[in-house]
């Protein structure tokens, strides 16, 4: 297996100090490594290390999820969702790429996140990633309602197709 066969480079959602620029360096030294040696991911966070190791076809992969990030990756079906949603919403108004919200547009991009979040709660900080200026992010739902929002939505979904799959041995630690 070459680098350049490696699917996911970076974590699918949104996370702060995920370790994407040192992933060759890592594919380099696990390359020399028994697949059936078992793979201990203590960074945690994203993912990103132990997902490296599984599409390397390692037998035994353990992910250290201390903060709940493999919850957000089953929420992307209705992430993705609320982004269609507010996207649709934000074409119709008008809005611009990158533009700043009005008060009036962040009050109903808010009310399309409460609606979802009544269902099930919501995932805002991928959500915030693409609401709120570059690096700026939310965890909770106040938060953002008192943030000023703009239209980075994208065109684009996320998506974590086959990142973190279930293999026999392994699993979260």
């Amino acid at each position: 297996m070459e680098y350049r066969d490696i699917i996911h480079k970076k974590a699918p959602l949104p996370f702060i100090g995920q370790k994407r620029n040192m992933l060759r360096h890592i594919f380099e030294v696990a390359r020399n490594l028994n697949r059936a040696t078992p793979i201990y991911d203590v960074f945690g966070g994203s993912g990103l290390i132990s997902n490296l190791f599984s599409e390397m076809g390692f037998k035994e992969v353990y992910y250290n999820d201390y903060d709940g990030y493999s919850n957000r990756l089953t929420k992307i079906e209705q992430t993705n969702a609320i982004l269609d949603e507010c996207r649709n919403y934000l074409n119709r108004a008008g809005v611009k790429a990158d533009a700043k919200l009005t008060d009036e547009q962040r009050d109903e991009v808010m009310s399309i996140l409460y609606k979802y979040d009544i269902i099930d709660e919501i995932d805002v900080i991928s959500l915030s990633s693409r609401l709120l200026f570059s690096m700026r992010t939310c965890t909770d739902l106040n938060c953002l309602a008192k943030t000023t929002m703009y239209s980075n939505i994208g065109l684009s979904n996320f998506n974590a197709e086959r990142y973190l799959a279930k293999k026999k041995g392994g699993g979260v630690l």
